[in-house]
């Protein structure tokens, strides 16, 4: 008999990257710590759609890239920048800890202000096992 599964991201950090010549860019981060409870029979795959991110109005070129750092990764986590406003989001990512950082809004111009919802999704297989796992998920905003 398989136990359930939790996949906790409870520690998002945030990160800016600009160069010598600009000015600070911001990133705010709302919503979480996000909980998503799988059971890997039962229900296998759970979103949580509850964070947004924000940043301010930049003077050059942009994108945000996403990373993620588990002790002991076992199940699927996913992330997708929805409803975005001053970007291009570039799909669904798969978040593996450890790999380097990957493109998640591109194309973000040197207008207003711009924000997205953010969908995790994570998925576990009986194979996977049962128990909890933990994720820092880390946003940078920085040159395109």
């Amino acid at each position: 008999m398989y136990g359930k599964c939790s996949v906790a991201i409870i520690a998002m950090t945030l990160f800016v990257v600009c160069p010598s010549s600009s000015t600070a860019q911001r990133l705010k981060l709302s919503g979480g710590p996000v909980v998503i409870d799988l059971d890997p029979i039962i229900h296998p795959v759970g979103e949580d759609g509850s964070s947004q991110l924000q940043w301010n109005k930049i003077r050059s070129p942009s994108k945000i890239v996403v990373s993620s750092s588990s002790a002991e990764q076992r199940f699927e986590l996913f992330v997708d920048a929805t409803s975005v406003q001053r970007g291009d989001p570039v799909g669904e990512l798969s978040l593996v800890s450890g790999a380097a950082a990957q493109d998640l809004v591109v194309g973000i111009t040197e207008r207003a202000a711009g924000r997205c919802t953010l969908i995790y999704r994570a998925s576990a297989r009986a194979e996977d096992g049962h128990g909890e796992e933990t994720h820092t998920v880390t946003y940078t905003i920085t040159g395109q």
